[in-house]
């Protein structure tokens, strides 16, 4: 495998080789967080294998641990029964020094732990994994940190490039990540450092520390995994079952469960119907129209209401039987009224009948008296 910054794999010696003599682009490593969503793991879950071989796996599972305790990311245990759900994976397995890629990538991807190789390293080495580049790679590192490339091996030096075309920054610098190199990382003479801060440590902070990940790594994941915030289900509305209440200013719909009976109240309009029963009723603001088959209590051409009362339940008897009798007593009335209006038709005939001779006489209306 070809590998840079130490622990950063790019792809194998072959893929390299080929891309660099075919003149394409370098696979180099870029900045902290690597640019892509093609790179994320989806709902931020890491399906994984441990390698049998491997010695000492608890450090493996401490890292786990580590990573579910303090980030949204979570770990699915792959095997047999459930390989053909995960095609993506990360594979623990033994090897020299500890390495991984970073992102997600497609299909088996290797953590490589060598036995010196701590739980902390692991942590480190799944940072990569989730998409994070080394922290002394970022595009703003040379207002933090100075490098001397003077104590670093020219075979080597190619560790401290700033490659940021497909990372991005994430927060501020952050002395304290797990992601930093050590001081004297890659030095020719251990006692001189090769990585410098320029200002001073805040309390506590160790550069290049491997015990966990600081506030800034865990801001970092979150920027690449943000939680996915929870929406409110849509209400499913069924036009056959649906047992709901509204009540705007003018409109109010409610349900009663023990006789299916629903009733709308607008402004001017009452419109009533009885599913159960199929008793559709109509009162706008002047209008008064009902229809009851079977018994009708007057005639169209004797009124222009038209009544009647449905085939009765047990349920709806009381109901139906209170309007029917209001309707029937309005209907006496206009009856009487218009009795009322034909006698008095009839009486105005008379009279109009007595005096036009009277009105007209000899020809003189002047001459009546």
């Amino acid at each position: 495998m070809a590998v840079v910054e130490g622990d950063i794999v790019i792809g194998t010696v072959e893929e390299v080789t080929k891309a660099a003599s075919a003149g394409g682009q370098e696979l180099t490593p870029r900045s902290i967080g690597i640019t892509g969503q093609q790179f994320r793991w989806p709902n931020a879950t890491i399906p994984f294998e441990i390698d049998p071989a491997l010695p000492d796996q608890d450090r493996v599972f401490d890292a786990i641990t580590h990573w579910k305790t303090h980030t949204r990311i979570r770990f699915e245990p792959r095997n047999a029964g459930n390989a053909a759900l995960f095609p993506d994976f990360v594979r623990f397995v033994p090897g020299g020094g500890c390495s991984s890629r970073v992102g997600r990538l497609g299909g088996m991807q290797l953590i490589t732990l060598g036995d010196n190789c701590t739980a902390g390293n692991a942590i480190h080495e799944i940072g990569h994994t989730v998409g994070l580049w080394h922290e002394q790679s970022r595009e703003d590192r040379d207002q933090f940190i100075s490098i001397d490339f003077s104590n670093i091996a020219p075979e080597q030096q190619h560790n401290f490039l700033q490659q940021i075309s497909d990372g991005d920054d994430i927060g501020p610098y952050d002395y304290g990540s797990i992601m930093h190199y050590p001081p004297n990382a890659f030095a020719i003479d251990a006692s001189r450092p090769t990585i410098t801060a320029k200002q001073p440590l805040p309390p506590g902070v160790v550069m290049g520390q491997r015990t966990g990940l600081s506030p800034g790594d865990l801001a970092g994941v979150q920027a690449l995994y943000p939680t996915v915030p929870v929406k409110g289900k849509e209400i499913i509305k069924d036009p056959v079952h649906d047992v709901a209440t509204k009540n705007p200013a003018h409109d109010i719909l409610t349900k009663n469960p023990a006789h299916d009976f629903a009733l709308k109240l607008p402004a001017h309009d009452i419109p009533t119907k009885n599913p159960a029963h199929d008793i559709p009723t109509k009162i706008p603001a002047h209008d008064f129209a009902m229809k009851v088959p079977g018994q009708e209590l007057m005639s169209p051409a004797d009124s222009p209401f038209v009544l009647a009362t449905p085939h009765q339940s047990p349920a709806l008897t009381g109901q139906s039987d209170g309007l029917v009798e209001q309707v029937r007593q309005l209907t006496q009335l206009l009856g009487s009224l218009q009795q009322g209006l034909a006698a008095v038709t009839a009486s105005h005939q008379t009279l109009v009948t007595q005096l036009g001779p009277l009105l007209v006489g000899s020809g003189s209306v002047g001459q009546m008296r």
